[in-house]
């Protein structure tokens, strides 16, 4: 009974095995590597996760997007997640939001565009591993207020360009103006907003306020301006920008982690068990000679074109002979 065990258990390995080499031998195609090379090279050369590997990486992605977390430097912090469809208000109850794009803001333009009353320019920053953002007030060619916020160092520029878009809206709320000007050098941010059907949190709280604002018969524009082109609202948001980032030290306004970070975080953890196996192996050596590191091969081979010239030295580094192949 043991030997039938173990010879079951065999079958079940040797044909895992087998799953894990045929999408990586179809991948080496380009190289023509033959069916007994190596699974190592076969992967390595094809850029494949082991079959376990990549099944484990796509569970744990589905339960930090279920609330699990990331890792244990992150207890502490959650994911920066959609909101339900079935929390969205209805179409009918939101404002139609737009937003208009300037070049400059030259007395022709704000005279064409009727600009009136005050103007809040918002900015984020990235700089060197640092995250802020930034919102500054401005009446009558004078800043009059500003803001300085702190994002963790996981956040993208784009989370802190909406979280100064989003608090520069909460103020108009929060204040009596009848009509206020808002401006910001990301596009994409705006895009998000304007978007009646957008699932992001921080857009969703903004065309809540929105709302808010044009029911009590106020209103608040919003404007695309091109970074760096001159203008002083906001040059000077960059510059508060750029100091959160650098030098600001309270706890940070903003610690939600976006998706494509857990993603990182998990593909470096894959890769570091896949290295981890990848040398401990028997097999592979010739590929391990001239690629020591898996991530070293995963940038290599994404940039290199496949040719002629280079089939026979990687189809030989994998250990596939040309006598297998009918060809030298």
């Amino acid at each position: 009974m043991y030997l039938w065990i173990f010879f079951n258990t065999f079958k079940e390995a040797r044909r895992a095995k087998d799953a894990r080499r045929c999408p990586a031998q179809r991948r080496s195609e380009g190289m023509l590597a033959h069916r007994t090379v190596s699974l190592h090279s076969a992967l390595i050369l094809a850029r494949l996760l082991p079959l376990d590997i990549r099944v484990r990486e796509v569970a744990w992605l589905y339960e930090v997007k279920r609330g699990k977390d990331l890792g244990d430097t992150f207890v502490d912090r959650e994911l920066e997640r959609p909101v339900y469809f079935g929390d969205l208000p209805h179409p009918a109850h939101v404002p139609e939001i737009g937003y208009e794009s300037v070049e400059d803001l030259d007395p022709q333009t704000v005279d064409r565009l009727a600009v009136v009353g005050p103007r809040i320019f918002t900015d984020g920053s990235r700089i060197e591993g640092k995250v802020g953002a930034a919102l500054t007030e401005w009446r009558d060619g004078e800043e009059t207020w500003y803001s300085t916020l702190r994002l963790d160092p996981f956040c993208t520029v784009f989370q802190a360009e909406m979280v100064a878009l989003q608090r520069a809206i909460r103020r108009v709320k929060n204040g009596k103006d009848g009509l206020v000007n808002i401006f910001s050098d990301s596009r994409s941010s705006l895009e998000v907003l304007a978007g009646p059907k957008t699932c992001h949190p921080l857009a969703h709280e903004a065309r809540r306020d929105i709302s808010e604002i044009v029911a009590e018969g106020r209103a608040v524009r919003l404007f695309w301006v091109r970074a760096h082109a001159g203008i002083a609202g906001n040059e000077r948001a960059d510059e508060l920008a750029r100091r959160a980032a650098l030098t600001k030290k309270t706890a940070a306004d903003y610690d939600k982690f976006p998706l494509s970070y857990a993603k990182r975080v998990i593909r470096a953890a894959s890769l570091e068990e896949w290295q981890e196996r990848y040398a401990e192996g028997g097999t592979g050596e010739i590929t391990k000679c001239f690629f020591p590191r898996v991530e070293q091969v995963y940038r290599v081979l994404r940039k290199t074109e496949m040719t002629s010239h280079l089939r026979k030295p990687l189809r030989d580094m994998a250990g596939s002979h040309s006598t297998y192949i009918g060809s030298n």
